[in-house]
């Protein structure tokens, strides 16, 4: 703060300020009053003043007060009023509050223009700058005071409103705002709002959003019974309320925007029992909801976010499950069905709209999808599962892929190769339906080097004994044209990735002598061509249309090691078995209500 003699007068400090500014721009003694160098004056005498504020009775408003008292100045009286409501709004309010801008404030007296007047009247440049920067300074010291003036009011009406607070937030949110009954002002009523919410909030701070609604609110403010009120707006029963109760600290309510009501309408949706909550149901278990996949849970999970959360393995088959399965199982029953936009986009997202979330619709088809891919399992169980369908991960890609893009597959090096005893053959690999038939075969992960077989960077061939798949050869190619195209060998490999026999390995070298001899011929153009045409474009255009229900058929039984046991090898007994199929069939009916066609969908 700037001190000033007790001997000190506000005409005193403008007539200081305006001797100093003319000093610096004499060009402005010819602009007679101009509303803009009255401003300058207040603003630069404000730099030289103390400014103290302190709290309004029963209020939570700023009373500004400036020593040298004011002296009938109404710029300067309209400067405190914009203090006193920027020091009240920034310390109370949350969200969009007025800002105390000097600049803006000069704006509004028409600085700008005073400055090209002052040009007109001869001001030079440097005189000008020179202005400008005593100006700024001023400014800022103004600014730096009430910034800190915002800062003690809240710490003071803190101090004051809610003296049990033990740790004090350093800036307003909606919940802190609401805590200090800022709305009721004044109101004679307010000491006794402000015990009733406080008291409140210490016991449901994980309810601190769903706390600020009007009617909730009012229930409070009343000194209502609150526990049938809150029990029927989150339908919940007597021992899911008692296991919110100290579930979140008053500290994370006023720093954290949101609550749990979203995490219990999930928890509700998908049914999980109350020994399975955070804190297993129990209250005053604030580490437990804090550390709980739930508190930060995604809307559009199909499962129970605890059986996802922390296993990536477990996420991606669910992702995968979702694209390979789910959609087009959905997709097929609505072009059965003929449903409406909202079914459409329930589709895409496998999510009903904010509206529904909370319906028995929505909890009949988690319900089932739960029991269908979960089953009776405990959460390690489904982990286990997860991994081992990653193993085939790769494979379950590649078919996509191929089936979303518009032109699958690639060509091929060379055309099979026979041995010459007759025994052995070698037959590129040309299609991701290749890649999968060759990794089940032999059991291990080929299906992953679809996209650079897809590219033109690798070529996989299947070495075939008898008919039978006994190893897989991987060439690595380079070159964009036929005279530069060029391999070599990559992996050799058998069974289970281990390394084929010695006869085998013979065959390899007879294969490669033919090739490098040009005894079996090599497609260098089309391949060459093909290699440069992906590095040029990049991939083929994929479609962007759900995969069909063909590919849901095809695809299932790579689905069967993560499903429940006893699961039906068929997509279609799985359906019908689980239920699935009339689930589906319910969601669809419950989103195609009529809507009005100009309204967004409230997704």
């Amino acid at each position: 703060m700037n001190a000033t003699s007790p001997s000190t007068s506000w005409t005193h400090l403008r007539a200081c300020s305006a001797a100093e500014l003319l000093s610096h721009v004499p060009a402005f003694a010819k602009l007679g009053t101009h509303p803009a160098i009255n401003a300058l004056v207040t603003i630069s005498a404000f730099a030289r003043t103390t400014i103290t504020a302190r709290r309004s009775v029963n209020g939570v408003e700023a009373r500004v007060s400036v020593k040298p008292k004011l002296q009938d100045d109404p710029h300067a009286t309209q400067l405190v009023k914009d203090m006193e409501a920027a020091i009240t709004a920034n310390a109370c309010r949350a969200g969009s509050t007025p800002q105390f801008d000097l600049g803006t404030w000069l704006d509004r007296y028409g600085y700008i223009d005073l400055l090209a007047k002052a040009v007109e009247a001869g001001a030079r440049e440097i005189a000008l700058k020179t202005m400008a920067e005593m100006i700024s300074k001023a400014i800022a010291t103004v600014a730096l005071q009430v910034g800190h003036l915002t800062d003690m009011h809240l710490k003071r009406l803190l101090r004051r409103d809610i003296p049990g607070l033990e740790e004090r937030p350093t800036s307003p949110c909606s919940t802190l705002e609401w805590l200090l009954a800022v709305d009721h002002s004044g109101d004679p009523r307010r000491p006794i709002l402000l015990t009733r919410r406080w008291q409140a909030l210490r016991i449901y701070a994980s309810l601190s959003t769903v706390l600020r609604e009007p009617n909730i609110t009012a229930t409070i403010d009343e000194g209502l019974p609150l526990k049938p009120v809150l029990m029927d707006r989150l339908n919940i029963t007597t021992p899911e309320l008692r296991a919110l109760r100290g579930a979140r600290s008053l500290t994370t309510a006023l720093r954290i925007g949101t609550d749990f009501e979203a995490t219990i309408a999930e928890l509700k949706a998908h049914g999980v029992p109350l020994a399975e909550w955070p804190g297993r149901g129990e209250p005053d278990q604030p580490s437990a909801w804090s550390l709980s996949p739930w508190a930060a849970y995604h809307r559009n999970n199909i499962i129970r976010v605890d059986y996802v959360s922390a296993n990536q393995h477990a996420t991606d088959a669910i992702s995968s499950l979702a694209d390979d399965i789910l959609r087009p199982v959905v997709a097929n029953r609505l072009v059965l069905a003929n449903r409406s936009i909202v079914a459409n986009v329930f589709l895409h997202s496998l999510a009903f709209p904010t509206g529904l979330r909370d319906s028995p619709d929505r909890r009949a088809f988690l319900s089932i999808l739960n029991k269908a891919i979960i089953g009776t399992r405990g959460i390690k169980a489904f982990h286990e599962a997860a991994e081992l369908w990653h193993r085939r991960v790769a494979t379950l890609s590649a078919v996509r892929h191929e089936h979303r893009t518009d032109r699958p597959g690639w060509p091929s090096i060379c055309p099979p190769w026979q041995c010459p005893r007759g025994l052995h053959d070698i037959v590129p690999i040309t299609t991701a339906g290749g890649l999968v038939e060759e990794g089940n075969s032999l059991d291990h992960c080929v299906g992953g080097y679809y996209q650079p077989c897809r590219s033109g960077a690798v070529q996989i061939l299947s070495l075939k004994r008898g008919g039978s798949h006994v190893a897989t050869i991987e060439l690595k190619l380079s070159g964009t044209t036929a005279d530069t195209l060029s391999y070599q060998v990559g992996q050799f490999k058998a069974r289970r990735n281990q390394r084929p026999d010695d006869e085998l390995h013979d065959v390899l070298r007879a294969f490669l002598s033919d090739l490098n001899c040009r005894r079996h011929p090599i497609f260098r153009s089309q391949l060459a061509a093909h290699r440069k045409r992906m590095q040029r474009e990049g991939d083929y255009v994929w479609s962007s249309h759900t995969l069909p229900i063909a590919h849901a058929r095809e695809v299932f039984p790579f689905y069967l090691p993560l499903l429940p046991r006893n699961t039906p090898g068929s997509l279609d007994a799985w359906c019908e078995k689980t239920g699935l199929a009339h689930a589906v069939d319910r969601a669809i009916v419950a989103l195609s209500s009529p809507i009005d066609p100009g309204a967004p969908i409230p997704y």
